[in-house]
């Protein structure tokens, strides 16, 4: 990522825009964390798990010192008009409140800094509106431990946006709480760093959930688009009516500059959705939790049913016990669509129109068990990252997701006391390449984290092995954070 030469003044504006906010907060809503890790290698890049899935805090070098420090608080407005008879939900209906914050990142030898986080957020009841560059994972799938969501998995920084939505699952009128629905609509902005330059981000998701004791059952939908933007001087469709054929997924019976030539119909902008189902169930000691997600390119691949994400986990409900989580996935997104011309099927993540595809800052937005060319230039002597400002007859469409059909699984596990935590990762992975060759690949993790009593320092220690027939690194970890005020 090029460092930004604005991040020190403005830092300095956000921190005195922020100012007045937090001198007039509650002091146990104000939160500062400061912290730095430091990464080493045997080779001159990180194993997987030391990079991703940590919104770009890491950079991908034989050594690095990677600082970081974050500021948020929340202002609750008072309420007027309170009753003594009001419940805590009604209460809860009328609270309006202001989240706001920043997260600044030094790496690559304090040669890069930017902005991991702006964000201001407010809300009343379960309606939220958030604007800026804010950590997201959207849906079901487990946050803690997963390999990464089919849709947008919090391994490269967040893209920035502002978004209308629910605060959770919110009770459908008249269902007495068994049937709810989550929601969200977002736009979004990808910047310059890539092939189209000033493309929007559109995104929405629906979730409706079944039941409120101990079965709850789960359907949903994700659906991206990269559209408008331009390249080599041409603006790509951005009217209204462009916004109406991108919300949609309109089918366009006629050409224009995001599609591409001879290859009718097709759908305004680069498109990919996941159709997620799933569902939770609980018990006294434990919640069970599963997931299936579907990924669809350019409204393709909903009859492939082999391409899916598969994932199991479950949770102690006691807080006390040394076994936290525990968790299995299995993915595989080498069914392709053979029916379809072979310039015209599905590559996930890709396109040949808006080249970059589904990644941000040279990282991949979705699964990091997909590997780009910025990381395949470790893994293969012949493949070198594409650079996007060079001309366009120079760069393939659909070729910058170097490796998108995959067949593995993945565990995870949590474990820890009061002031010990630890987290293993392990993941295997058989790559499908463009030249039809299989490489196996096995990428491991285990943390360890410890808190010093109460004041707020713990500590981080974290060894990264990769096995196989792409790499063979090892890579450690060592890293601390200052919290204020420290809360267990």
């Amino acid at each position: 990522m090029r460092c930004n030469k604005n991040v020190h003044p403005l830092f300095g504006i956000a921190c005195f825009l922020l100012l007045p906010f937090f001198c007039s907060a509650r002091v146990d809503s104000l939160l500062l964390l400061l912290g730095t890790n430091l990464t080493v290698a045997t080779k001159n890049y990180q194993p997987l798990w030391l990079t991703a899935n940590r919104y770009h805090s890491i950079s991908d070098q034989k050594t690095d010192l990677s600082t970081f420090v974050s500021i948020s608080n929340q202002y609750n407005f008072r309420l007027k008009n309170l009753s003594p008879e009001d419940s805590v939900t009604q209460i809860n209906q009328r609270k309006l409140y202001l989240q706001y914050g920043v997260a600044l990142v030094y790496n690559n030898h304090f040669k890069n800094a930017f902005f991991q986080e702006y964000l201001i957020k407010t809300g009343q009841g379960k309606i939220l509106i958030k604007a800026g560059r804010f950590k997201e994972i959207p849906g079901e799938i487990d946050k803690d431990i997963s390999s990464g969501s089919l849709g947008i998995s919090g391994n490269a920084l967040p893209i920035p946006k502002i978004a209308v939505s629910t605060d959770g699952y919110i009770n459908f009128p008249g269902t007495n709480g068994l049937l709810q629905f989550n929601a969200q609509l977002g736009h979004g902005w990808f910047g310059n760093e890539r092939y189209t330059k000033k493309s929007w981000l559109h995104e929405k998701l629906l979730y409706i959930r079944l039941g409120k004791k101990k079965l709850r059952l789960f359907a949903g939908i994700q659906h991206y688009v990269e559209w408008a933007g331009s390249r080599d001087g041409t603006a790509y469709n951005h009217s209204w009516k462009d916004f109406l054929n991108v919300f949609l997924g309109k089918e366009l019976k006629e050409a224009e500059p995001s599609q591409t030539a001879g290859l009718l119909p097709n759908r305004a902008g680069d498109q990919r959705a996941v159709i997620e189902l799933g569902g939770t169930f609980l018990t006294h000691q434990n919640t069970f939790h599963f997931y299936h997600q579907t990924p669809l390119e350019n409204a393709q691949g909903a009859g492939l049913l082999n391409n899916r994400l598969l994932g199991f986990s479950i949770t102690a409900v006691n807080t006390k016990t040394i076994f936290k989580k525990i968790l299995f996935e299995y993915i595989n997104t080498n069914q392709t669509n053979d029916n379809y011309p072979a310039l015209y099927r599905q590559s996930f993540y890709n396109n040949g129109v808006y080249k970059t595809g589904w990644e941000y800052h040279n990282k991949i937005v979705g699964t990091p068990l997909f590997i780009n060319r910025i990381k395949a230039q470790h893994y293969f002597t012949d493949v070198l990252p594409f650079n996007w400002d060079a001309a366009s007859n120079t760069i393939p469409g659909s070729g910058n997701i170097y490796i998108n059909n995959i067949v593995g699984g993945h565990a995870g596990l949590l474990m820890g006391s009061k002031n010990f935590s630890t987290k293993s990762l392990l993941s295997y992975t058989r790559n499908y390449s463009k030249t039809s060759k299989v490489y196996k690949q096995l990428y491991t993790i285990q943390e360890v984290k410890y808190t010093i009593g109460k004041t707020g320092f713990t500590t981080v220690a974290c060894i990264a092995a990769d096995f196989g027939e792409l790499s063979d690194n090892t890579g450690l970890l060592f890293g601390f954070e200052w919290r204020l005020p420290y809360k267990k």
